[in-house]
């Protein structure tokens, strides 16, 4: 065959005289790749075409048009133009055969195309806030063939990419599109990198374009104020962007209040309407946290989630009465020794202060006045645990000139309760959780650190380290906990909170010993599970050289994974090929045998393809244990996968593949595509049992992440057929 092509080559430099002149098997490589098909798509020039003859020993074939199909006037100058420029000399791998798409390359008029470069971008380079929703647009400066460029995205993102602003009637593209599974990370900085292929670079100048930017960070509280003219009060909290369920935000008031939460219809802003009464003089603080969650976006499920992080704190009290400067204690973590103190801005008759003076649930204790100013009620026995008290100081009492308060003084705070566990990560009965997460209890109080410790209990049984960020959280971080498993964590009851007293009333002694307040936790239960495994095999990324060379570029991919560096054209050479044209009666050959049409053709008309028995019979040149196969289920596939063994598989390309089936001469029926296409699975997410995920290495869209059941779909429309490359 190379000897075939070489020989034509060299007889038309002798007929023609002028420069160098390509005559190549079927059309003339000037089209694009089909958005539907793996092929290539060029105008009807049947009277302008060359059927070159494979000559090889397997090839029984000839063609029965050979005079109608020997005029290349055209084609010939086109080739001719672009080797006297000296734009794309012979660049074939092999056997230097021009490999040449001349619509790439000249326009109508045949003038030699101006170089490609990237015209147009979203996001622009080096943009510094992205959305989280964004997909990426790159625009050339000319539509070319998609198989010319190289598109890759760091950090690696899950996701495809497609081409879009076809030439009518021409399938070339200007435009290149990735489109991420799941919202981008916040807060990263990603880099786009476009290389030409060699066929690309031979008549560019080495094609390369990179596009830097940087996604927004997540939404943040940028202020919170108390509205009390409506009904019920309300607090107004604005965000700095919109959240559209990116982030969850947890919401708590000390003291406690009963509210109720709503997000405004542009997603900037929450109101909690509060249902409670609020007490003069009380200081409340609203804390929030937040959760980073990021959904598939085929699935909506959750595929990465944060743990809990404090975001945003403030604080507002209604007025007390003029007359007061500051009392305590104040809130839902008051300890049990603690005292009531109230200080005011004028010295006090102190009789009056006492005699008004009064709590509920009632007290034993007594006053102590560190100035004329300044009193504290020190209770004699600890206070009941998790107990809410009511302070009330009625407005007759008297400063040093006699004059009366301007109003009550009202105020309430409930003691500590139990040691509680305020939150968990993972969350809890949560799924798809790392194997290595840093296992984290919040408590609400300060814990004994070797108590807790001990108390604690992770089932199946994990080895791991213990760590204690601050006083309230304790971290547990395993080794490395199994994939797919469900985890029961347990605290067992018995764990001791421990507290420093307020120096504020350490004045007179309680009755007691500590041990009779000390806060003991109840036991506590939680459960998450790990995420399935993700297998991914380093079979190196190729691209096809031919318009209709997958087969062979997905066997490629397979064998240099399997050590074994070989061509495309190896690969062809160890396959039978009938190249005849299909006939008008949908007569045409055999891909279950031979290779079908033109490699350079378009398919279903000059050209076809190859089925697995002849993949898999060139396959076993170099690896002897592969295997063909169909009706293969998802597991036997991964499971391969999770063997080492890179397997190919058919299926179609493109949104308008259909079925366009045809009988041989001896009237042997052949199911066929449309679009027929073979790529190379290299992994899976989320473990092989169940996968969410099918990882593909394709020859012309490149590296896919695909979704089962879609890829499970397009398989089935040849069988689940492929070859297992062992």
């Amino acid at each position: 065959m190379k000897n075939d092509k070489k020989n034509l080559i060299q007889t038309s430099l002798l007929i023609l005289g002028v420069g160098l002149s390509l005559m190549i098997g079927g059309y003339l490589f000037s089209g694009i790749f089909l958005s539907n098909a793996d092929s290539l798509q060029i105008p009807d020039k049947s009277n302008e075409t060359l059927v070159i003859q494979d000559n090889l020993e397997q090839n029984t074939y000839s063609s029965d048009k050979k005079e109608e199909n020997r005029s290349i006037k055209n084609e010939s100058n086109i080739a001719s133009k672009i080797f006297e420029e000296d734009v794309f000399p012979p660049a074939e791998k092999e056997d230097a055969l021009g490999f040449v798409n001349s619509e790439n390359y000249l326009d109508q008029s045949g003038n030699i195309r101006l170089p490609l470069f990237v015209s147009q971008t979203v996001p622009t380079n080096n943009h510094q806030d992205i959305s989280l929703n964004s997909e990426i647009r790159i625009t050339l400066s000319r539509s070319i063939s998609r198989n010319l460029i190289l598109p890759k995205i760091e950090p690696e993102t899950v996701g495809n990419w497609y081409y879009e602003d076809p030439v009518p009637g021409e399938y070339l593209y200007r435009t290149l599109v990735f489109m991420p599974d799941q919202i981008l990370n916040p807060e990263t900085e990603y880099k786009i990198l476009l290389n030409g292929t060699n066929e690309l670079n031979k008549i560019n100048q080495s094609f390369s374009y990179v596009l830097n930017f940087k996604t927004k960070s997540l939404p943040k509280i940028i202020s919170a104020e108390m509205d009390y003219n409506t009904d019920p009060p309300q607090a107004i909290v604005r965000l700095s962007d919109q959240n559209i369920d990116f982030v969850d935000f947890d919401f708590n008031f000390d003291p406690t209040l009963e509210f109720d939460v709503e997000l405004n219809n542009a997603k900037n802003e929450y109101k909690l309407k509060i249902h409670d009464d609020f007490k003069k003089g009380v200081q409340y603080k609203l804390y929030v946290g937040s959760e980073l969650l990021i959904r598939d976006k085929v699935t909506q499920g959750i595929s990465l989630q944060s743990e809990a992080n404090p975001l945003f704190e403030t604080s507002f009290k209604i007025a007390a009465p003029a007359e007061i400067v500051e009392f305590e204690p104040q809130g839902s973590q008051v300890l049990i020794h603690d005292g009531i103190r109230i200080v005011f801005v004028e010295p006090m008759q102190k009789d009056s202060v006492q005699n008004a003076f009064s709590i509920s649930p009632d007290l034993e204790g007594g006053f102590y006045w560190p100035n004329d100013s300044e009193v504290i009620f020190h209770p004699y026995d600890a206070m009941k645990i998790n107990t809410d008290y009511t302070v009330n100081l009625q407005k007759e009492v008297r400063n040093m000139f006699s004059e009366e308060m301007s109003d009550d003084l009202n105020f309430s705070f409930r003691t500590l309760s139990k040691l509680r566990i305020t939150s968990f990560y993972p969350r809890n009965n949560s799924s798809n959780n790392s194997v290595t997460p840093t296992i984290k209890f919040y408590f609400d109080k300060p814990v004994d650190q070797e108590l807790v410790q001990s108390k604690f209990k992770i089932s199946p049984n994990a080895s791991g380290s213990f760590s204690f960020p601050n006083s309230t959280t304790m971290a547990f971080k395993p080794n490395k906990l199994s994939y797919k498993k469900t985890y029961r964590v347990t605290l067992s009851a018995g764990v001791r909170s421990t507290y420093d007293a307020n120096p504020n009333f350490q004045i007179a002694p309680i009755s007691g010993s500590r041990d009779d307040y000390v806060l003991y936790s109840d036991k506590k239960t939680f459960r998450f599970a790990t995420k399935g495994k993700t297998v991914k095999l380093g079979v190196p990324m190729d691209y096809q050289d031919k318009p209709l060379s997958c087969e062979a570029a997905s066997l490629k991919m397979a064998l240099r994974y399997k050590g074994k560096a070989v061509s495309e054209n190896s690969i062809m050479n160890r396959i039978s090929t009938d190249s005849r044209l299909r006939r008008g009666n949908n007569i045409w050959g055999d891909p279950y045998n031979f290779f079908v049409g033109n490699i350079y053709g378009r398919q279903n008309s000059t050209g076809y393809g190859v089925y697995w028995r002849p993949i898999e019979t060139a396959a076993r040149v170099w690896r002897g244990g592969s295997r063909d196969f169909s009706n293969w289920s998802i597991n036997r596939l991964t499971n391969e996968i999770n063997k080492g063994n890179p397997v190919v598989v058919w299926g179609t390309l493109g949104s308008y593949a259909r079925q366009d089936s045809w009988r041989t001469t001896g009237g042997k029926h052949i199911p066929a595509w449309v679009g027929e296409h073979a790529r190379t699975v290299v992994g899976f997410v989320n473990g092989p049992n169940s996968p969410s995920k099918i990882i593909v290495h394709d020859p012309i869209a490149g590296v896919i992440y695909w979704n089962t059941s879609s890829f499970r779909n397009n398989w089935n429309r040849f069988g689940k057929a492929g070859v297992a490359v062992r």
